[in-house]
């Protein structure tokens, strides 16, 4: 069984949220930690309480360097990152031992020696030094690089991948996934698949355009 979910950058209110969980198809909701590298916003920082207590389970994204960041595409550079997203996850509530965090890839395609470098000093530093669980949202065409490149190459048990791979263009009214695996996105070991972005969706009076997530997870932060 494959749970859905939904992820938006900036928080739109517990009104929005909660009109997205009730009577809704959706298990899930991206939460962003901040302020990140790459996402200065930190609306979602105090949320976590309250949905929890709507039933809500997460993905975790940091935002760190990105392809165009490249003074800061080093393995130190991929250390302390991750020691930030460490610290901004406490902060959020998340301290339950192998939370995941997903490390947010916004490249698609091939990542030169210097991102990897990145990726792997923020990996090896979440292994080895927090709490917590390395994820990796990137591409589908990028996550076997990463996979077989990293320092932590083919050790799937220790990072989890969401991919994105859009099958159907931004419209008001996307249709809803009817896939039963995240394996169908192209990447065989991926746990989440996000499959549609830019769509508006209405629940309950609620009007928002967000990301559209598949995963085997309902709750796909939890260790």
């Amino acid at each position: 069984m494959a749970y859905k979910g939904f992820d938006i950058d900036i928080y739109p209110g517990d009104t929005a949220m909660a009109n997205f969980w009730n009577n809704t198809p959706f298990s899930f909701t991206g939460f962003y930690l901040g302020p990140a590298p790459n996402h200065s916003d930190t609306t979602w920082m105090n949320t976590k309480s309250y949905l929890e207590s709507l039933g809500y389970g997460f993905l975790v994204i940091y935002v760190g360097q990105q392809a165009g960041d490249t003074s800061y595409l080093t393995y130190a550079q991929g250390q302390n990152d991750a020691a930030n997203a460490a610290s901004l996850a406490s902060q959020a509530g998340f301290n339950t031992e192998y939370d995941v965090i997903y490390l947010d890839i916004e490249q698609g395609g091939s990542l030169n020696q210097d991102f990897i470098d990145y990726i792997d000093g923020w990996i090896d530093y979440i292994v080895d030094s927090t709490i917590y669980m390395p994820g990796i949202y990137c591409s589908y065409e990028t996550a076997d690089q990463i996979k077989n490149s990293s320092s932590n190459a083919g050790n799937l048990s220790n990072i989890r991948y969401w991919v994105f791979n859009i099958n159907e263009p931004p419209s008001p009214g996307c249709t809803t996934n009817t896939s039963d695996s995240p394996s169908d996105s192209g990447v065989s070991y991926a746990s989440s698949w996000q499959y549609i972005q830019e769509c508006v969706q209405e629940w309950n009076g609620t009007t928002l355009t967000v990301d559209l997530d598949l995963s085997n997870y309902s709750n796909p932060s939890a260790g």
